[in-house]
């Protein structure tokens, strides 16, 4: 007996959804699995993630700013992360903020990414939205550290997130809203984007430079284009740049500012292996493995290296779907009736422009800059890997061939968050900073301390921030370096990172400097005490087969060079 047309045609169109279904299923799935991941190896992320140096700067300086003397100064390293700091000041009033410190980071990023889920939401469906909010939030093991960390542009890209949402809200007929709530939300805008212009210079160029070019091409696009939405633009753009130079001006007389770190243009010879380092970062970012040993065949036939492979692959998909949703926003750049054919509508507008704009101008200034330097650069591009994911995801699910598109799209969160979360089952982590100091080291070096009754101790960058934050300060550990022949402050070196009163000498205290074979080069520290020191109590001890620590029975700090 024959099937009726109309069964049929339901049955048609069940068979058509359910590949569809069934990734939707495989993304939740493999989200349930990262968020559990995440929880349960939280309790060893943390001291892993602190590990390294440029992750630790901001909680360990702010620890020291409490107890630091009326007109101490602090150095914040290349960027003063005043907007870190302040954040960081609000949650000192609370319990526990030690634990605060090291978790709002990754908090303020998952928020940050549910407003641009809650923007691609408005612009592309409900669907879309979900799957940039899981891919995002799930971040890989490259990328994570970089949500956690304070100073190393961790608050700039909260910022880059929440400006593309706030384009996206702007864009989303504003005719309908109160005007005392959009102006009051306008104002609260430009305060915060000022505070993070002034923060870091990434705002500007990731951030801001987009979202005036979005209302530019807002504007160009629909000439019958709110007013209010043309001022608030101007606003936000031109308000935030005045008040964050204010704002900044304010932040360094009261001492705390950031050490000259100049940019420059590269040869032409340097912008080939540029585009080679954006291209392997931005893999990195997205869990693809192209940066790690063979890309070929016969290079890692492993599970883990297989699923490295498959989620290259998505991130190829995820460019070339970004890509044909760059064609088809430029092709509408006219609001015209062939425009609103291909879907482009306001909200869609803003969000792919935005994000197009903040990758393109960030990849340009990052190839042809000397911003560039290794694979350990790829902090510079975040905003590039999150534009890929985002623009994908959003191009994919609004093709005119939806279904295999969605699919398509689909597969490649579900692969990128299901990389993310294998990296955090095998703790990878911890295996990319295995050879900075570890919470055993620092332990062991603060029950050193306390057998030998030192009070304070000295060592190179990437060792002192690590050891003093991860043993609680149990034993306050400052950085040096080598300025000419003798050590010296790091406030006072090339470096540029600290507070400058750590380095007063104090009196009737014992005090040790602590040297790492696998850093001395890297600090520019000698391979053993310099003799101008003195002579230390006990000879050298060794920590852990690796430290050489030298006790000694006054402040060493009065003995290192001032110049």
């Amino acid at each position: 007996m024959a099937m009726p047309a109309r069964l049929r045609q339901s049955t048609m169109a069940r068979l058509a959804r359910s590949p569809i279904v069934i990734m939707n299923v495989l993304v939740v799935t493999a989200t349930a699995f990262y968020l559990v991941a995440f929880f349960v190896s939280l309790p060893r992320l943390l001291p892993a993630i602190y590990q390294l140096a440029d992750n630790a700067i901001a909680p360990y300086l702010m620890q020291g700013w409490e107890h630091a003397p009326a007109g101490a100064h602090m150095l914040m390293a290349n960027v003063p992360w005043y907007s870190a700091y302040w954040l960081m000041r609000v949650l000192g009033l609370l319990p526990d903020h030690r634990a605060l410190w090291e978790f709002a980071p990754w908090l303020l990023s998952s928020l940050a990414c549910g407003c641009v889920g809650w923007a691609t939401a408005k612009a592309a469906g409900r669907g879309a939205g979900l799957l940039v909010s899981a891919g995002l939030i799930c971040a890989g093991t490259a990328l994570l550290p970089l949500q956690f960390a304070w100073g190393v542009h961790g608050i700039t890209y909260v910022y880059v997130l929440v400006l593309g949402a706030f384009g996206v809200w702007l864009a989303d007929d504003s005719s309908r809203r109160s005007s005392t709530l959009f102006w009051w939300v306008v104002c609260l805008m430009t305060a915060l984007t000022a505070v993070g212009v002034a923060s870091d210079p990434l705002v500007l160029l990731a951030g801001l430079l987009p979202f005036a070019g979005t209302g530019v091409a807002l504007a160009a696009r629909s000439p019958e284009t709110l007013r209010r939405l043309r001022s608030a633009v101007a606003a936000v753009t031109f308000g935030s740049v005045v008040v964050s130079v204010l704002f900044g001006a304010v932040m360094r007389s009261a001492g705390l500012a950031a050490d000259h770190y100049p940019i420059k243009l590269v040869s032409p010879g340097e912008i080939g292996p540029h585009l080679l380092l954006l291209v392997q970062g931005t893999f990195a970012l997205l869990n693809g493995y192209l940066h790690e040993g063979p890309v070929w065949p016969f290079g890692y036939l492993s599970p883990t290296g297989l699923l490295g492979y498959c989620c290259s692959v998505a991130v190829v998909l995820l460019v070339v779907m970004a890509v044909s949703l760059a064609v088809r926003v430029i092709r509408s750049r006219r609001e015209t009736s062939a425009s609103r054919a291909t879907g482009v509508g306001p909200a869609m507008f803003a969000h792919s422009a935005y994000w197009l704009m903040s990758a393109v101008v960030l990849a340009v200034v990052y190839v042809f800059s000397t911003a560039a330097v290794d694979l350990q650069s790829k902090r510079y591009i975040v905003t590039v890997a999150y534009a890929v994911l985002i623009l994908g995801v959003t191009g994919g699910m609004t093709l005119r061939s939806r279904r295999p598109a969605q699919f398509i799209v689909a597969a490649c969160v579900a692969v990128v968050v299901l990389s993310g979360a294998v990296g955090l089952v095998r703790s990878q982590v911890s295996a990319q900073y295995r050879r900075f100091p570890s919470l055993t080291l620092s332990k062991a070096v603060a029950a050193l301390a306390y057998t030998e009754h030192v009070k304070l101790g000295y060592a190179g960058y990437w060792d002192a921030f690590p050891l003093g934050w991860l043993s609680s300060s149990a034993v306050p550990i400052y950085p040096i370096t080598q300025c000419g022949s003798r050590l010296c402050p790091t406030v006072r070196a090339t470096i540029g990172v600290g507070i400058d009163s750590w380095y007063h000498a104090r009196s009737h205290i014992r005090s040790m400097l602590v040297l790492d074979p696998v850093f001395d080069s890297a600090d520019s520290l000698p391979s053993r005490a310099p003799a101008y020191l003195g002579h230390p109590l006990g000879g050298v001890h060794v920590v852990d087969h690796r430290l050489d620590v030298y006790v000694y029975g006054y402040d060493i700090a009065g003995r290192l060079a001032r110049g």
